[in-house]
C-alpha cells in the first residue's frame, strides 16, 4: 500500500491563506470597541433565549448542580455571557 505524499509546495498556499485569515481575525477582535462586544454578547444570550425558551434566570432556576446537566457548557457560557455584558454595561454608565 502506497501513502499518497504531499509536497510543502502544495501546502504552502493553504497555511499562508489560514495564516492571513488568522491575522486579520487577530486585528479585528484587537480594534473592537466595547459597545462591539456588548453587541456581540447580546446576540450570544439572545441565541441562547431562543434556544431554551426563556431567559436564563427562568430556565435554570431549579438548577442546583449545573454539571448534571445535559449541556453544563451552556450553562456556564450563558452565566458567564451575562456576567460579561453586566460588567461591560457598568463601564459605560456616567
Amino acid at each position: 500500500m502506497m501513502k499518497k505524499r504531499i509536497a510543502k509546495e502544495q501546502l504552502a498556499p493553504g497555511i499562508l491563506a489560514l495564516r492571513k485569515q488568522i491575522l486579520r481575525e487577530s486585528e479585528r477582535i484587537k480594534n473592537r470597541t466595547k459597545e462591539d462586544v456588548i453587541k456581540e454578547l447580546e446576540d450570544e444570550i439572545k441565541q441562547y433565549e431562543e434556544l431554551y425558551g426563556g431567559p436564563f434566570e427562568v430556565v435554570f432556576q431549579d438548577v442546583f448542580d449545573p454539571d448534571a446537566l445535559a449541556e453544563p457548557d451552556d450553562f456556564y457560557n450563558w452565566r458567564d455571557a451575562l456576567k460579561e455584558l453586566n460588567a461591560l454595561k457598568k463601564t459605560l454608565l456616567p
